[in-house]
């Protein structure tokens, strides 16, 4: 799900629990919940969830820093 608003710094397996953690900066909230939805939409994740989020107040243009958890489902 690429996109000009958020830039991934992490992607870390869990290849036992088929878990995913997904970090990474955004422009903004909206952002985040923008490219939320559009990995949503992939057949691969399920149960993807805002882990956390924290806006980065003293930085220019406030980015906010993002982590999301996610199970992936492995092609048939």
């Amino acid at each position: 799900a690429e996109d000009g608003n958020v830039a991934l710094l992490a992607v870390q397996p869990d290849v036992r629990g088929r878990g995913l953690m997904i970090g990474g900066e955004a422009r903004s909230l909206p952002a985040v919940l923008s490219y939320m939805a559009r990995l949503q939409q992939s057949q691969r994740l399920r149960n993807l969830v805002l882990a956390s989020h924290e806006v980065k107040i003293k930085e220019p243009g406030q980015p906010v820093e993002f982590s999301l958890l996610a199970n992936w489902v492995e092609a048939p």
